[in-house]
């Protein structure tokens, strides 16, 4: 006789919180102490599971890390990046996208931090992240498309130029460095950057 269905579900359901605790748990503590000073055993025990737990879900420090970023990459791509990419007007979208990046870059600055500079020795991590530049880059690729077909384009800029400076604007070091070493609040690095997007990609009203 097969399992019934709400076993089955209820099960699935188990797994995935199990999944979720482990995430939230690496994240915070990869954030906290970089990647290389975790362990397995911390991640277990911080989830509230069993080491061999976190290893069957994720085979590997490393796949943990991809997953970590995953549910990073899931934040911008659904919560964020698709509010920017549904509005009507193209220039009020690449607006609203620059706000986003900037809110997003402030509440994961310690993990994106220590994310980057691992990125810079090790091939792993800069693969991992390489997913979450390619996502926001091809955000910005289709608000720039969007923005030219609507007449709106700054003349004698290219789209890929546009998405080049764009991207250059809404990249985590760009905000890290207005919001963590001048000291300026995340509303006003936000907006700096905005105006600084704007000047650089929209025609002249």
């Amino acid at each position: 006789m097969s399992p019934r269905p709400y076993r089955l579900g209820k099960r699935q359901a188990d797994v995935e919180d199990t999944r979720d605790r482990i995430i939230a748990a690496a994240r915070e503590l990869f954030g906290q102490s970089g990647f290389y000073s975790v362990s397995l055993d911390d991640v277990a025990k911080t989830a509230g599971v069993a080491r061999a737990t976190v290893y069957y879900q994720f085979e590997s420090k490393s796949g943990l890390l991809d997953a970590v970023v995953a549910a990073i990459i899931q934040r911008v791509g659904v919560e964020r990046a698709t509010r920017a990419r549904e509005h009507p007007d193209a220039a009020m979208g690449i607006r609203m996208f620059v706000h986003e990046v900037a809110s997003f870059n402030s509440s994961e600055d310690v993990l994106l931090r220590n994310l980057y500079g691992l990125a810079a020795i090790d091939p792993e991590a800069s693969r991992v992240l390489e997913q979450y530049e390619e996502l926001r880059k091809d955000v910005l690729s289709w608000l720039v498309k969007r923005l030219a077909d609507q007449g709106k384009l700054r003349g004698g800029v290219s789209q890929k130029h546009a998405v080049d400076m764009l991207w250059m604007l809404t990249s985590f070091r760009s905000f890290d460095q207005l919001y963590s070493r001048s000291g300026i609040s995340v509303r006003a690095a936000s907006m700096l950057l905005s105006d600084l997007a704007a000047s650089a990609v929209l025609a002249a009203d």
